[in-house]
C-alpha cells in the first residue's frame, strides 16, 4: 500500500501531496467529519498510530483497565455503609438509589481509569420473598469494556448495584 502511494504522489510538490493526503483522510471519516490534531488531549500512555488515514488507538495499560473485582469491592462497601440497619421506606428509596449511584460513580472515578465512561444503576426493593430479575443489553468492545454487579440484603431491603465501564477511543 505504501509503495502504491509513493508511486501515486511521485513528481508532485510536497504541498500538493499533503493536500491530497488530507483530502483522502477527510473523505474516509464518518459523515464528513474533519480530522483535527489533538495534541495533549489524551492521557499519558495512550498512543495513536495512523494507518491509511484511520486513527488506531492502542489498548489501555493493565493498571488503567477495567477490573471487575475492584469495582465490586467499591460497590459492596458503599451498599453496606449506606443501607445496613435501614428499614424499607418507599418514599426514600429513589433518593437512596440516586445517592448510592452517585457515590459509587465518584469512587470509580478515583481509581484513575482514564478514558472510561461510567454507567451506574442501583435498584432497591422490599424484601418479601418474591423474586426480581434485571436485564441489560449493550454494544461494546469486549477487549476494553466490562461490567460488575453487587447485591445487598438485610431483613427488609434488597439492593442490586450495576456498574459498566466503557472505554472511549
Amino acid at each position: 500500500r505504501t509503495a502504491a502511494r509513493a508511486q501515486q504522489y511521485r513528481g508532485r510538490s510536497p504541498g500538493r501531496v499533503r493536500g491530497s493526503l488530507r483530502a483522502a483522510r477527510t473523505a474516509r471519516t464518518a459523515l464528513g467529519a474533519e480530522l483535527r490534531p489533538v495534541r495533549g488531549a489524551m492521557p499519558a500512555g495512550t498512543s495513536i498510530r495512523v494507518e491509511g488515514g484511520i486513527p488506531n488507538v492502542t489498548m489501555p495499560s493493565f493498571d488503567k483497565s477495567f477490573r471487575p473485582g475492584k469495582v465490586k469491592e467499591i460497590m459492596a462497601d458503599v451498599l453496606k455503609n449506606r443501607l445496613e440497619g435501614l428499614e424499607y421506606d418507599p418514599d426514600n428509596c429513589s433518593t437512596w438509589c440516586r445517592e448510592i449511584s452517585d457515590e459509587v460513580k465518584q469512587r470509580l472515578k478515583l481509581l484513575g481509569m482514564e478514558r472510561y465512561k461510567w454507567v451506574v444503576q442501583v435498584v432497591i426493593g422490599e424484601q418479601k420473598g418474591a423474586g426480581a430479575q434485571m436485564g441489560c443489553r449493550c454494544f461494546w468492545d469486549p477487549k476494553t469494556d466490562n461490567v460488575a454487579e453487587e447485591k445487598f440484603t438485610n431483613e427488609s431491603i434488597f439492593a442490586v448495584a450495576f456498574a459498566a465501564g466503557i472505554y472511549l477511543y
